[in-house]
């Protein structure tokens, strides 16, 4: 990891590990298909995955401020050929803790073609290791990938309420 987003070799080694260890969900509904796997706060699961969310939440703190963090869950997507997600909004009457959607992007943007990240129709630079965030109530998309494998971290991001 260096200063405010992750390294190429720690995406490499997220890939690496969720290629070799774990065996990815595949999860297709109309308009979504990707393989994932869910680190839920509250599940035994989530002591193996500590090093992952302790060091995706010091990126959000890095990049938003310390009063930002993780809510309950992070995802490690993977889309291969013909996966997509379409246009949607995450919450669109706002109803859970959630101030902002997150993601970063892990694989190198020469692994695949297509899967570009589109928020409110326009299409976003792809960083690798970079922290993205958009608000919960804005449209976004994963266009279909034609070719290879593209590997990305979603996860919700609150912000801590100040006690007055």
């Amino acid at each position: 990891m260096e200063s405010c987003k992750l390294t190429e070799d720690y995406c490499n080694n997220i890939i690496k590990v969720f290629s070799e260890e774990e065996t990815m969900e595949t999860f297709v509904i109309k308009g979504r298909s990707y393989k994932r796997f869910i680190i839920h706060e509250n599940l035994p699961i989530r002591d193996k995955y500590e090093w992952l969310w302790n060091d995706i939440e010091d990126i959000v703190k890095c990049n938003l401020g310390n009063n930002y963090r993780l809510t309950i869950w992070l995802i490690v997507l993977k889309y291969e050929k013909g996966d997509n997600f379409q246009k949607h909004l995450d919450r669109p009457n706002q109803d859970d803790d959630r101030c902002l959607s997150g993601g970063i992007e892990l694989s190198d943007k020469s692994d695949f073609e297509g899967a570009d990240f589109v928020v409110k129709n326009i299409p976003i630079e792809f960083e690798r290791g970079k922290l993205l965030t958009h608000k919960v109530t804005d449209s976004h998309e994963i266009t279909k990938l034609t070719k290879g494998t593209r590997w990305s971290l979603h996860f919700g991001i609150n912000k801590q309420k100040e006690i007055l």
